[in-house]
């Protein structure tokens, strides 16, 4: 019985110090296992509040810009109706100068007397009366050079 009770004990002393071998295996592990998940926590909290600061840099951007859109709308505006304006003093001036110029070539004097020509605005459709001189009664009057 000696060999008997011998192996017995050789078998409970293996079990009982395998089974403390692998509790503190297990025991090891869990210790890592918490320090990694938190440094995982750690990590993650960093990246939540920087994901915050880059939202909040996003929100700042796209009020500059919805302000700058409304802005450059504005301008747009209120220079499409500049350009109107300058086109029509263009189209204004054209006429003038058309005038002017059909004036002095036929020579226009003092006390001349002239018959009336309707001509259409480049414009709108209304018309301006010039008067067209009569050579008639303007016997000192010499062209100019040009």
């Amino acid at each position: 019985m000696t060999k008997k009770g011998a192996e017995k004990k050789k078998i409970k002393i293996i079990k009982t110090s395998q089974k403390t071998g692998v509790e503190k295996i297990l025991i090891e592990n869990f210790v890592s296992l918490q320090k990694v998940l938190t440094e995982v926590s750690v990590n993650f909290d960093k990246l939540t509040k920087q994901i915050s600061q880059l939202l909040e840099i996003f929100e700042i951007s796209a009020k500059n810009l919805a302000e700058k859109e409304f802005k450059e709308g504005k301008e747009d505006k209120d220079l499409k109706e500049l350009m109107k304006k300058i086109d029509s003093l263009i189209d204004q001036n054209k006429l003038i100068a058309r005038g002017v110029v059909m004036l002095h070539e036929k020579g226009l004097g003092e006390g001349a007397t002239g018959t009336r020509e309707e001509i259409p605005t480049p414009t709108t459709s209304s018309q301006i009366t010039i008067v067209k001189p009569q050579t008639k009664g303007v016997e000192g009057y010499q062209k100019s050079i040009s």
